[in-house]
């Protein structure tokens, strides 16, 4: 199988590199920049700020989408010559157990024609400065790079290619977090390097408007990514013949071990 090719642009459902083709193209209006948004029932995008009285929805999956597909695109025509094929990016993830992955053909399409790889972020770490979010999402894209064009370890190991192309990048690896920690190993950090071309890739961003306006408030908390379940509430079971009772969920069925018979649910009154 092949790779997928960005042949298209983002209405198609693939998107062409550069910051040119990233949320313009979406638009046959043209100007459009990433501060405009998708709207519910529109083709096109508005701004909140540019047209305060009309009355809409803004589209939560848009904004949430759009603007890592953009920074996806930026970093590929800034810091990779535009070379990298199109990838994934979903949304994954449960708690803080994880902020990222990739894997390599996670996708394909549905005659099998095309292949894509996977960058999953998880959305409980997108309470983090953009900064920190931008440089989680290029720790990422590195992956995708040696993959392609390098030599990868096994799944989810870090070794000296992948951290010598992120410090080519402006981002230094830690296995700590803070100076002074692994470059290489198994879970790895990152923080920006002053003057980088990390740091200057990123301010580009943010002065353009990238902005993650949505958070996931279950998974920032700590908690699953899954509202929790209610615990079922317990009802009483009485053995019809000794008149032995028993508390336990509604849905279980007991029986009267001495009697042999089973147990019956006591209705409340």
């Amino acid at each position: 199988m092949r790779t997928a090719a960005a042949t298209t642009d983002l209405v198609s459902g693939v998107i062409l590199p550069g910051i040119d083709h990233s949320v313009s193209k979406l638009s046959s209006a043209g100007g459009m920049t990433g501060q405009q948004l998708i709207v519910r029932g529109r083709p096109d995008f508005v701004s909140r700020d540019t047209k305060p009285d009309v009355d809409f929805l803004v589209c939560p999956t848009g904004e949430m989408y759009v603007p890592l597909q953009w920074a996806c695109n930026s970093f590929n025509e800034s810091l990779f010559d535009g070379k990298l094929p199109p990838l994934m990016l979903t949304l994954r993830g449960k708690g803080k157990q994880s902020a990222a992955y990739y894997v390599p053909a996670a996708f394909e399409t549905r005659d099998h024609a095309h292949q894509a790889a996977e960058i999953a972020l998880n959305p409980a770490m997108f309470t983090w400065p953009q900064q920190a979010i931008l440089a989680l999402l290029l720790h990422q894209i590195v992956h995708h790079w040696q993959h392609v064009e390098g030599d990868a370890s096994r799944p989810t190991y870090h070794n000296r290619q992948w951290a010598e192309k992120m410090v080519a990048l402006g981002l230094q690896p830690t296995s700590t977090g803070t100076v002074g920690g692994k470059t290489t190993g198994q879970a790895m950090d990152q923080f920006p390097i002053a003057g980088g071309l990390f740091e200057r890739v990123c301010a580009e961003l943010i002065d353009q408007g990238f902005d993650l306006v949505w958070r996931d408030i279950l998974g920032a908390a700590g908690g699953a990514s899954k509202p929790p379940r209610k615990k079922p509430a317990a009802v009483i079971w009485v053995c019809p013949q000794c008149s032995d009772q028993a508390k336990a969920a509604r849905s279980v069925r007991l029986g009267c071990m001495g009697c042999g018979i089973p147990l019956v649910l006591v209705e409340p009154e």
